[in-house]
């Protein structure tokens, strides 16, 4: 999708000089201006989304229970900006692994970049010390910088012939369009605009039904993925992090929440096992790391086949004769990440 963007750029572009260029800027609205100006898209990148706005807006204005005006005054460039705003909010929802509100927050200068690296700053919407949100400046790919770019480039543009009529455009990254001209994001516009995208993607569930991106699931998805493809004995502390938690206990709590019963049981085994072979004094540690050496007749863990000793613990934590779960201990100004193992009766 983001490849369609330049196209959008120069469509938009062209359709503004053209309305400077009238002298009717200040004498009528600008969406009635874009609508007078546009025309229909037969060629290039943008077809199939013109397509697609056209017939969803012209469905609306021909629905006799809905006001019909605003819909067939709707200018088409509009409805194509509202798509792309939606790519680019999902795509920095996702990477940034931010809550709905901690990018509809984002600053216009949150994107920073230093020897080909880019992150995000990104205030937290859980206030710490102070009531304070604390700062995070995180790391994120380069189509982030991409979705982010086109966004101030269209907003570029559309501020040529919209009052700036809140302040708050000139501080944020994300903005909506509509009827009214260019305003900040609100709370709402996200579910918008990924209702957009989901119908013009054609998402459906399993069952085939239609099926529609909501905000949260974003960051849930970064979440999950991140958990199971870094390892999940060592993630939680950097996930944590990431997604602006105070303690790793929130974060288990969090992708728990996700995951089947196998796949707790998983994970479960996998955290004991870091604990046990990390050199874990605690008594809890050690008292699994003798019952494994029992149950394989072994008197050193090095020597066993990780996979039959992994097996062993998922079926530990599968009976409920275990219960494993990571903890952070703080201490003044620092945290440690530790792994709790309960044994059944205890």
């Amino acid at each position: 999708m983001l490849e369609e963007a330049p196209a959008l750029e120069a469509h938009l572009a062209g359709l503004i000089d053209e309305i400077a260029q009238s002298g009717d800027l200040g004498h009528r609205s600008p969406t009635a201006l874009l609508k007078d100006a546009e025309a229909l898209i037969e060629t290039g990148p943008l077809v199939r989304c013109s397509r697609f706005v056209s017939q969803r807006f012209r469905e609306r204005g021909d629905d006799r229970y809905c006001d019909l005006e605003p819909y067939r005054l709707f200018p088409l460039v509009l409805g194509l900006i509202r798509i792309h705003l939606g790519v680019c909010f999902g795509l920095v929802a996702l990477f940034a692994c931010a809550r709905r509100s901690e990018i509809i927050d984002m600053g216009l200068h949150a994107l920073l970049t230093s020897d080909g690296r880019y992150h995000l700053t990104i205030h937290q919407a859980k206030r710490g010390e102070g009531n304070e949100r604390p700062r995070f400046d995180k790391p994120v790919p380069r189509i982030v910088a991409m979705a982010i770019s086109i966004m101030n480039n269209l907003r570029t543009q559309l501020l040529r012939v919209m009052p700036r009529e809140d302040a708050l455009l000139d501080d944020r990254v994300m903005f909506f369009v509509g009827m009214q001209g260019i305003r900040p994001f609100s709370e709402n516009h996200p579910r918008v605009v990924l209702q957009l995208i989901s119908d013009y993607f054609d998402l459906r569930g399993p069952d085939g039904k239609r099926w529609v991106l909501e905000p949260h699931q974003l960051r849930r998805s970064f979440a999950m993925t991140f958990f199971h493809s870094e390892g999940e004995e060592s993630s939680l502390p950097a996930l944590a992090w990431l997604m602006g938690h105070h303690d790793v206990e929130e974060t288990w709590r969090y992708v728990k929440e996700s995951m089947t019963g196998k796949e707790i049981s998983h994970a479960e085994a996998c955290l004991a096992m870091a604990a046990v072979n990390s050199g874990d004094g605690s008594e809890s540690a050690q008292k699994l790391k003798t019952l494994l050496l029992e149950h394989f007749g072994s008197d050193d863990l090095a020597v066993l086949d990780h996979d039959d000793v992994l097996e062993y613990l998922e079926m530990l934590s599968e009976e409920r004769k275990i219960s494993v779960k990571p903890i952070q201990i703080t201490t003044g100004d620092r945290s440690t990440f530790t792994i709790l193992i309960s044994h059944r009766g205890e």
